[in-house]
């Protein structure tokens, strides 16, 4: 596709538009202050979704909330850590995948700084498998094994322990969005 050099956008018109399969590269050519045209980036998105190409309204959903970041920073100078953190971990609620990875990650980080402090078990439960506890810390309800909820250990790894249960409170929020964009799509 060939896009012209500079487009200009006066007000939100268009009632459907559709800017073939790589809308945001069609925006992006849009060179005007990021907060006049943050309406046009919601308009597409909503036309997106309705013929169903959820993939395209997802991202121009999460270009709008980067463009809304950079108005709001433009406006006031304050920069957002929260908003920041929102849009690495889970892209503003779009990709709640990238949560998913995370834990994932945190979660074999915990599979070697526990296997590797066997002895600093200071209860006299310990672990069949050093995976499975993990795994077991990090999800908030189910109990893969029972006589996990018993360990405890000295030193940094309690308190990586505690780290680890309290990102199982956000697990549930993340299964929740990851289900709401599978099912329900972009909004």
């Amino acid at each position: 596709m060939v896009l012209p050099d500079q487009i200009v956008y006066s007000n939100n018109a268009i009632a459907t538009i559709f800017v073939g399969d790589d809308p945001v590269t069609w925006l992006r050519s849009i060179h005007q202050p990021p907060d006049t045209i943050l309406d046009l980036y919601a308009s597409i998105a909503k036309n997106y979704t309705a013929r169903g190409r959820d993939t395209a309204a997802r991202q121009l959903l999460y270009e709008r909330n980067i463009l809304e970041d950079a108005a709001e920073y433009e406006r006031t100078h304050n920069f957002d850590l929260v908003r920041w953190v929102d849009r690495v971990t889970v892209g503003y609620g779009y990709y709640p995948s990238r949560g998913l990875a995370i834990l994932l990650v945190f979660v074999v980080l915990g599979w070697l700084i526990f296997a590797s402090g066997a002895r600093a078990v200071t209860s006299e439960a310990v672990p069949r498998s050093w995976l499975v506890f993990s795994l077991d810390t990090i999800i908030p309800i189910l109990e893969l094994d029972p006589k996990n909820s018993d360990v405890t250990f000295s030193g940094f790894r309690q308190y990586y322990l505690y780290f680890m249960r309290l990102l199982g409170a956000g697990l549930a929020f993340l299964v929740f969005a990851f289900l709401k964009q599978a099912f329900v799509g972009p909004e």
